[in-house]
């Protein structure tokens, strides 16, 4: 009979009849909340994965802008040098001289 009374347990829990017995019923609100607890949990996770894949995006960018302005800057000193001033100076046949004594502040 011991062999019965199992078969019949064990029935009985795979018909759901462990969600009618009166401990289920008091463990259910705590389920709950763990269960809720748990999707908040996987939320704010893929949140901060998508905020992480952001953040290396806009890192990468910022790479790229400094890289990209530091060779702009490389051009515009390349045409500012004091030799390549000369040379446009005479290509175009513009009459300037090169100052002999350096700048100087005029006090007012």
């Amino acid at each position: 009979m011991a062999k019965k009374k199992k078969g019949n347990r064990l029935k009985t829990y795979l018909q759901g009849g462990i969600l009618y017995s009166g401990g289920a019923k008091k463990v259910a609100p705590m389920a709950l909340v763990i269960f809720a607890g748990l999707i908040l949990s996987i939320c704010v996770r893929y949140n901060n994965e998508l905020q992480l894949i952001q953040i290396a995006k806009l890192k990468q960018e910022q790479k790229d802008m400094k890289l990209r302005m530091l060779s702009r800057h490389a051009i515009l000193l390349e045409g500012s040098r004091e030799s390549n001033i000369l040379k446009e100076i005479e290509k175009h046949n513009i009459d300037l001289e090169l100052a002999l004594q350096p700048p100087y502040v005029i006090d007012e």
